[in-house]
């Protein structure tokens, strides 16, 4: 059973947490390999710096710290791997101890989102990295998942919209 949908909303990845607030799918659930959320909230680090100088126990757990990058937010990753936990911001993997790196927001486009999830798929875009998002499948746990299309190269080196549906389990890749 899904959602009545919205409509497109783009937004960077400093926005997004509060549109993932909005529906349903708020930042402080721990998640395990992509499962879906987890039961071990207390075992999640709620600082870099708690993350950076402690060890984990739960092989694959993964656990979203919120990173202030003013005037936005963004998502920095920790999965506990081997005993300590590996963390990315949204340039990529941090070193142990580095110091996050915001993303500074693009521009707003001028260019509209596709309508729908699939109508974006493989469609010619102007602004690389922009971001669509779609209200998608409510899972059992209550959390609505948010399916989205991103601009980027295809195989040919044009901009075009790339979909995917974020399912309650793995994300899967929508065909034209």
């Amino acid at each position: 059973m899904s959602a009545p949908a919205v409509g497109a909303v783009a937004v960077s990845f400093g926005v997004a947490i509060p549109l993932l607030a909005a529906v349903g799918g708020g930042c402080d659930a721990p998640l395990r390999g992509g499962d879906g959320p987890g039961d071990a909230s207390a075992s999640c680090p709620a600082t870099l710096s708690q993350a950076s100088s402690g060890s984990c126990a739960d092989e694959g757990l993964r656990c979203p710290i919120v990173l202030d990058c003013a005037p936005s937010f963004e998502l920095v990753q920790c999965t506990c791997r081997g005993s300590r936990w590996a963390c990315s911001d949204p340039v990529g993997p941090l070193d142990a101890g580095g110091e996050p790196r915001c993303v500074a927001p693009p521009p707003p486009s001028k260019e509209p989102c596709p309508s729908t999830l699939r109508a974006g798929q493989g469609t010619a875009c102007d602004d690389f990295g922009r971001q669509c998002f779609y209200e998608g499948e409510v899972c059992d746990s209550g959390i609505t998942k948010l399916d989205y299309c991103s601009c980027s190269h295809d195989d040919a080196g044009a901009l075009k919209y790339a979909c995917l549906r974020v399912a309650c389990s793995p994300p899967i890749e929508i065909d034209r």
